[in-house]
């Protein structure tokens, strides 16, 4: 198991990890991939940390990959989610619950790596804008369900419009 340590340290946040050498020997260890993408390994023994972070990588550049039956399996819970939302506490259970899968989600529908929710709004922000106010508005203590099927069918947009597709096609 590693340690980990975040301080701020000249304005910067360091997020520090100790890794014990068995560890950084087992390449299969799952990892937050995108948290490797700016690693810098200060001490190592015999190159190991730089070989698992190269390998960590590797594997991040080949790109993320999730079959459609299991995106669909996704979308199909989140609409079952949206059902259960109401004025009750178990429904703003299922709200909660289902606005903070939907940012997650919304990577794996486009295949891309989540890499936390602090980059991830900045990535919408910067790159998919409507999206990013539509959580915006989604998440807000008043939000109305209205609000919340709007995210969501932005979210699983990419997955329903291949499937139409898909239908389109078989009926020619």
């Amino acid at each position: 198991p590693e340690e980990s340590k975040k301080d701020l340290f000249k304005d910067v946040y360091l997020d520090i990890h100790f890794f014990p050498e068995e560890a950084l020997n087992d390449m299969d260890m799952s990892t937050p991939l995108g948290a490797c993408q700016s690693t810098e390994v200060l001490c190592q023994k015999d190159r190991l940390g730089d070989d698992f972070i190269r390998h960590i990588k590797k594997i991040y550049d080949q790109g993320f990959f999730t079959s459609d039956q299991i995106k669909q399996q996704v979308i199909d819970d989140i609409k079952m989610s949206l059902w259960k939302i109401d004025h009750s506490l178990v429904g703003s259970f299922y709200q909660h619950t289902l606005l903070q899968s939907l940012v997650e989600h919304y990577f794996t529908f486009r295949d891309l790596y989540y890499v936390g929710t602090r980059e991830s709004f900045a990535w919408l922000k910067e790159n998919d804008l409507p999206t990013y106010n539509a959580f915006e508005k989604a998440l807000k203590p008043d939000a109305s369900l209205e609000s919340i099927k709007e995210l969501v069918d932005r979210v699983i947009a990419p997955v329903e419009k291949k499937e139409k597709e898909e239908i389109k096609l078989t009926r020619q």
